[in-house]
């Protein structure tokens, strides 16, 4: 598929300083925008994406839409491709997520930009990154500060756990944590996201987890987290 980066990226404008002065970066912020309701049938990603650039600039009129897509809307082979969609109260960034995933995207982003780009071929160094709710039977298990909040500090702390549970980081990605509203963002491997749900639905389920060799081993008992 032939890119059409140009095209699209005049489209939805490059984030340049217009997030200097935020407290909270671009990625963070979409994920707060949360839509009382989405609902598309059969509706091509330009669309799509439209409805939730418009929750953006409600919310942001002065700064530009932190979505940039890499690749043509009016593709051949993208024209049988449509979201059917009704979610209600969903973050705008989960929505991003979902659309990407109907029309065979990957999302790839930093702080303060979201990337979609059509799958081209497997690429084994392909990364993702997800906003999770950690329940307080996680957040006890990983002995994290509700009183953090994308505090540095803690965010190397909270790497540096995952890391002895048995997850794998490259210097590039990374992970932060917002003890006020419970929310862990984590920036790395699709295998590696899927190891950390894994991990909180064994803490979830009352189970007490440590790194055996090369495996993370759940063992259930009095014990337990």
């Amino acid at each position: 598929m032939k890119l059409y980066a140009s095209i699209v990226l005049a489209t939805y404008g490059i984030l340049a300083s217009a997030f200097a002065g935020e407290d909270r970066n671009a990625v963070v912020r979409l994920h707060e925008i949360v839509l009382s309701e989405f609902s598309v049938k059969e509706a091509p990603l330009s669309k799509s994406l439209g409805i939730v650039r418009s929750a953006w600039e409600e919310r942001y009129p002065d700064e530009s839409f932190p979505v940039i897509v890499l690749g043509s809307f009016e593709h051949e082979s993208d024209a049988a491709l449509g979201a059917t969609m009704d979610l209600k109260n969903v973050p705008a960034l989960t929505v991003v997520t979902y659309l990407a995933q109907v029309h065979s995207m990957t999302v790839r982003h930093g702080l303060d930009l979201v990337v979609l780009r059509p799958v081209m071929t497997p690429d084994e160094g392909a990364w993702t990154s997800v906003m999770l709710s950690l329940s307080d039977t996680s957040v006890d298990a990983l002995e994290l500060s509700r009183e953090s909040d994308g505090d540095e500090t803690a965010n190397q702390a909270i790497k540096k756990t995952l890391m002895n549970l048995g997850l794998s980081f490259d210097p590039a990605f990374e992970v932060r944590w917002f003890g006020g509203s419970q929310q862990l963002f984590v920036r790395n491997t699709p295998e590696e996201i899927s190891k950390l749900k894994g991990l909180l639905m064994l803490f979830d389920a009352g189970y007490s987890v440590s790194k055996t060799g090369a495996e993370n081993a759940g063992e259930q008992g009095d014990d337990a987290n």
